[in-house]
């Protein structure tokens, strides 16, 4: 995956409500060279940790899902629209500047999620 890591970091007063201060973030997005609309798109982004641990997440604006959902509805796709299997977040627009902030907070609840975690495939050979 080649791309750009940009360290987010909080100012020194907010350093201390937020469990990791900062991390790396890499956004699929910011590599593509076709227009689109940052309302109604979907992407992939790698979050990396301080301490080394890495998220990996697929992530869909709301204007995205609902364009899904109706092409769904007007295919055979998931039973005509009847379910979707859904991304790993949902947001409002492709906006590093956003996205920044939303993981910040996501960190500072303790929201990320286990099952974004990337695994080391030589921890998995031992």
């Amino acid at each position: 995956m080649l791309g750009i890591f940009i360290v987010a970091q909080k100012s020194t007063g907010e350093k201390e409500n937020l469990k990791n201060n900062s991390f790396q973030l890499w956004l699929e997005f910011e590599l593509w060279e076709k227009d689109y609309n940052p309302d109604e798109e979907f992407f992939n982004m790698t979050v990396i940790l301080e301490n080394g641990a890495k998220y990996a997440l697929n992530v869909w604006t709301y204007k995205f899902l609902e364009r899904t959902k109706k092409e769904n509805a007007q295919s055979s796709k998931s039973s005509a629209g009847k379910y979707l299997i859904p991304p790993d977040l949902l947001i409002e627009k492709l906006d590093r500047v956003m996205i920044q902030k939303i993981i910040a907070d996501l960190l500072q609840q303790n929201l990320m999620k286990k099952e974004w975690l990337v695994i080391n495939n030589d921890s998995l050979s031992s």
